[in-house]
């Protein structure tokens, strides 16, 4: 991944070489100032946040301030920091683990929270930011969301984006999907199955076709199946 994202979404550096596969780019090179991936499990949406960070940090907003809001700390531990190795970005900046920190030799700086309780996201007020993701945002309060698009406020290209698989109808359906509802200048990929990501080993599929109803619908196709929580058929919309 490189300091500048070319508009066919490839990052590189002396290192790394990365091609966003053909549902992850327009997601990864969206100028809209929200933009969200919404798929099935495995569809590959972590790394295109991994990707869209990049992005932020090397290119669109140098010298800045941006945030990774996981789930849960063993998320930000078992998820987003081996997705980051996995390509480069650790290697490109620092990682200091106690402060919860990547900072990049041009300036820009990386943070890192979990929003799994009330005081966590309250917590999450403070410094002026350029960008901040949230990984399988479905999962987090919508509260976490309104606090930090509130902190965009200092950077060359202010932007929010979300990387999820759907739970129910909830508020990501209400701000990326409803047209009554959805944000302006939004950006969305939706409904991209478990099994487009091209680099999932082949038996994945017989994998997740062991699941069936909605339960199906919602993890392994990526669609919003009804309320949050109701992905079972004897519950009626």
């Amino acid at each position: 991944m490189s300091g500048k994202a070319s508009p066919s979404g490839q990052h590189s550096s002396e290192s790394l070489t990365v091609h966003p596969h053909s549902d992850q780019r327009p997601f990864v090179t969206s100028q809209s100032r929200y933009a969200a991936f919404i798929s099935g499990i495995g569809a590959g949406k972590t790394t295109a946040g991994v990707m869209r960070l990049a992005a932020n940090a090397l290119s669109w907003n140098p010298g800045y301030s941006g945030f990774v809001i996981a789930p849960t700390v063993p998320s930000l531990r078992n998820v987003i920091i081996p997705e980051l190795r996995k390509w480069g970005l650790m290697e490109i900046g620092e990682y200091h683990k106690t402060k919860k920190r990547l900072e990049f030799p041009n300036g820009s700086e990386v943070i890192f929270e979990s929003a799994d309780n009330d005081r966590k996201i309250e917590r999450l007020r403070g410094p002026s930011i350029s960008h901040f993701w949230m990984d399988e945002a479905a999962t987090i309060s919508e509260r976490a969301w309104d606090i930090m698009v509130g902190r965009l406020r200092d950077g060359d290209h202010l932007n929010a984006y979300v990387t999820t698989t759907p739970k129910g109808e909830n508020w990501i359906h209400d701000k990326f999907v409803n047209p009554d509802t959805r944000l302006d200048d939004a950006d969305v990929v939706r409904g991209v199955p478990s099994t487009e990501n091209p680099h999932l080993p082949d038996a994945y599929e017989d994998i997740v076709g062991e699941y069936e109803g909605r339960f199906y619908e919602q993890e392994v196709l990526g669609e919003f199946v009804g309320f949050e929580g109701l992905v079972y058929p004897w519950f009626d919309d």
